[in-house]
């Protein structure tokens, strides 16, 4: 496919068609990255896909926002939207258990922030991405009516990045609330599906300005890391760069998947598992600190999956059963 036929296809659409894909490639850039201090390899290849692992949750995000103004779009019912949300992360619930009895956990309110998805914003690192993307689900609602209804050009949008750049400056010093600041991959998501929605067609010039943005992101990401790499501040400047860097990283991977599909596969069926392997690489991450690098891995991916099949046939059980149960009362 030649530079010249871009212009020709909704690029956008592929972020639909390969999003659990991207989800793939995301969850396996987390893992490497809670291993890279344990890999031996050059600088420029340690860096970019070991060092930077943070990506991957950025993906995540990116991905989650276009997922959820979908969602929107073809049910508006915020409670039926609430909770296909919170249905999508019990599987989390059980992980939660043995975190509590491994750490000797006795508090109820330390409890409550787990089984409510705000540990992360009380001082407890552990599974912080669920505490991201549960807070960012919580108010999807708001941005996707500020999206449909009040920004209908481009220089709006732009404004209202900004704003929320502004808004979100005061938590980058500490990294516990920085993550607040990671709500601007989420949004871009957003945009992003809202312009899918619309059919619309990325010129090659917007793609080129796209991937531009994305190239002096990522240079300017490890240059964050060089000057500030022991600063609060990092954290901060880091999620905005990254958020800048993964629109031309996501639209170059699904570029690539056009053309050749390579991996695939593969990376569908680990994003369809992702949030089963993320909850047991969390686990890895906590309590098997000392394994080498492989069985980190295997580990989070074999048991991951695992417990994804087996969560599956459980639910179906209930659901069986609560359809019998019902069916006895009629």
């Amino acid at each position: 496919m030649n530079i010249e036929n871009f212009s020709k296809l909704n690029i956008l659409s592929l972020i639909s068609t390969y999003r659990t894909n991207l989800m793939g490639i995301a969850m396996l850039w987390i893992i490497f990255s809670h291993v890279h201090k344990q890999i031996s390899l050059p600088l420029f290849i340690k860096y970019p896909f070991f060092g930077l692992g943070f990506g991957g949750v950025e993906i995540f995000l990116f991905c989650a926002g276009f997922g959820v103004y979908f969602s929107l779009y073809k049910n508006s019912d915020i409670l039926d939207f609430y909770l296909r949300r919170i249905k999508r992360f019990l599987p989390a619930i059980p992980f939660f258990i043995a975190f509590f009895f491994l750490s000797k956990i006795t508090s109820i309110h330390v409890m409550i922030g787990y089984f409510t998805y705000q540990s992360f914003w009380i001082q407890k690192s552990a599974f912080a991405y669920l505490s991201y993307i549960f807070l960012f689900y919580i108010i999807t609602p708001i941005f996707y009516n500020i999206i449909n209804t009040r920004l209908y050009d481009l220089k709006k949008q732009i404004y209202f990045l900004l704003l929320l750049f502004v808004l979100t400056i005061p938590y980058w010093n500490d990294w516990r609330i920085s993550g607040i600041a990671r709500i601007f991959s989420f949004v871009i998501g957003m945009y992003a599906a809202y312009w899918c929605k619309k059919k619309r067609l990325l010129s090659n010039k917007n793609l080129f300005i796209i991937l531009l943005i994305s190239a002096f992101a990522f240079i300017g990401l490890i240059i964050t890391h060089s000057l500030f790499y022991e600063y609060r501040i990092k954290y901060g400047l880091c999620y905005y760069l990254m958020a800048l860097f993964v629109p031309g990283l996501v639209l170059s991977i699904c570029l690539i998947y056009q053309k050749t599909g390579i991996y695939k596969d593969i990376f569908y069926f680990i994003g369809e598992k992702s949030l089963e392997i993320f909850l047991v690489d969390s686990m890895v991450v906590m309590y098997l600190k000392y394994i080498s690098p492989i069985e980190h891995i295997l580990i989070s991916l074999i048991i991951g999956t695992i417990y994804y099949y087996f969560y599956k046939k459980f639910s179906l059980l209930l659901q069986n059963i609560q359809k019998k149960i019902i069916f006895k009362e009629v």
